[in-house]
């Protein structure tokens, strides 16, 4: 499928990155534009998401009758690599996420229940004032926020005008952080403690890759009407 579909464009020669080696490949600065003004408007193409397992050539055949004409299902879309721009079937996509990652099932990162994506960590807590209870509330904004990754929050529930500093042993905090998912912990003077924040549900590295991929089945497909036109633009395009 890949071979054929850079049979469309012509051989250009490309130095490669030593500067003195030469490569014939094909030329993919030619990409068509005249695509571009048909997937502008609406009413020109129908949307369609691609079933797992199938290929630009099966879809081809499916909307058009010829599989052949796959090269209009991929441009149309702006997919100018479909090793990487069409969605893999699960075999693929196990073993494109091991080689990426090493494993498939290490966590990418954490989620709240909103897809927000979170820090797991275990924080140091540091506190201007003896206090009996603090408590760490669920979306409570993280202000003052220094290179170290310290934050400073105000808006809790202590005695006074009491503050206290989080701060992140690997990583750090931004600006706008949000405290999700915490625990209270009892702190009985002024040191500095230890909590652990469960900041939502932890997303493999599968899972994201997943996700990833099923973003890229929503395609546009030109209608057949168009086909002719477009076929014969193509050629005259790629005989200039």
């Amino acid at each position: 499928m890949t071979y054929q579909y850079f049979q469309k464009y012509p051989l250009a020669t490309f130095t490669l990155d030593d500067y003195q080696s030469m490569q014939i490949m094909p030329d993919l600065s030619t990409r068509s534009k005249f695509l571009a003004n048909v997937v502008t408007n609406a009413s020109n193409y129908d949307e369609y998401d691609i079933v797992s397992g199938e290929t630009p050539e099966i879809t081809a055949d499916k909307f058009y009758g010829d599989s052949g004409l796959h090269w209009i299902i991929l441009q149309s879309n702006g997919i100018l690599d479909p090793r990487f721009g069409w969605p893999l079937d699960q075999f693929f996509l196990k073993q494109f996420t091991k080689e990426k990652y090493g494993n498939i099932t290490s966590t990418h990162h954490y989620e709240d229940s909103t897809g927000n994506i979170t820090t797991n960590a275990n924080i140091e807590i540091t506190l201007s004032d003896t206090i009996d209870t603090l408590n760490l509330s669920n979306g409570s904004v993280l202000t003052n926020v220094t290179g170290s990754g310290v934050g400073v929050i105000t808006d809790i529930n202590i005695t006074g005008n009491s503050t206290f500093k989080l701060r992140v042993p690997q990583g750090g905090f931004n600006n706008g952080d949000t405290i999700a998912l915490a625990s209270n912990t009892s702190i009985t003077s002024n040191i500095t403690g230890t909590d652990n924040i469960t900041n939502g549900t932890a997303i493999t590295n599968l899972i994201h890759e997943d996700r990833e991929n099923d973003a890229k089945r929503k395609i546009k497909i030109i209608k057949s009407d168009f086909v002719p036109s477009i076929i014969s633009q193509f050629e005259n395009l790629m005989k200039t």
